[in-house]
């Protein structure tokens, strides 16, 4: 019998949870010398961080990032990685929050809006973003769906 190549996970599995502090033994089989790959599907990043290489951020079933984990934790490039990532809570209760919520609800995937589909909850929003769907380039390593990708700085200071 063949050994699998891929292993989907639709949700964190309860080891993988930040209270079981065990991220990496579900993923052990998934390393460089069994060639196994993990899909996992998650809004929470701060446990996609533990476990992920390679990352790939979706809104409203369209691709606005990739690139190699590390990478996109420490500059994101698209608002809308920016702000998944400051939705991970901090070790420090006392801690303030490192931005505000996104304001507005998410459209319906089936029926999404003309051009960005993040632009109606986008704080960087100008109106090409309304009117036109960003293409994914590459920036840096990465690649990106962002009109705005190379002006915007969304690197992560302090914590």
């Amino acid at each position: 019998a063949s050994a699998p190549t891929c292993c989907f996970t639709p949700s964190p599995p309860a080891a993988l949870t930040p209270r079981s502090g065990a991220a990496s033994r579900p993923c052990s089989c998934a390393n460089d010398r069994s060639r196994l790959s993990l899909l996992f599907i998650s809004h929470d990043l701060g446990v996609v961080k533990k476990v992920g290489h390679r990352i790939l951020v979706m809104y409203l079933g369209r691709l606005c990032e990739a690139g190699p984990g590390r990478d996109l934790f420490r500059r994101p490039r698209h608002p809308y990685t920016r702000a998944l990532i400051d939705s991970v809570p901090l070790p420090d209760p006392a801690a303030a929050p490192r931005a505000p919520a996104l304001a507005g609800e998410p459209a319906s995937v089936f029926a999404p809006p003309a051009g960005c589909a993040f632009h109606p909850r986008c704080p960087h929003a100008i109106d090409r973003c309304r009117s036109e769907r960003p293409e994914l380039i590459d920036h840096d390593g990465s690649r990106v769906a962002c009109h705005r990708a190379a002006e915007l700085d969304l690197a992560m200071t302090g914590g």
